[in-house]
């Protein structure tokens, strides 16, 4: 929650309350493609989790590479 916008939460439903819509949601999506190297499919854009921050954060828990690169130099 902020100050700017108390109705706002992790929780809230995106879609429904009009922070996201069709052209936002491809933004966020590439936004999370580019700046945590998870890809977003199709079928995680029609999940239900993807209408709240905090399903968007499981789907990108549940895409994350769980092994560590251990062959990168340092």
């Amino acid at each position: 929650m902020t100050a700017d916008d108390p109705s706002f939460s992790r929780q809230v439903n995106l879609f429904d309350t009009g922070y996201l819509d069709s052209l936002t949601v491809v933004a966020l999506s590439v936004h999370i493609e580019e700046n945590l190297g998870t890809p977003i499919s199709d079928t995680d854009l029609f999940d239900p989790r993807f209408a709240t921050i905090d399903g968007i954060a499981e789907l990108v828990a549940e895409h994350a590479d769980p092994t560590p690169d251990t062959t990168a130099d340092p």
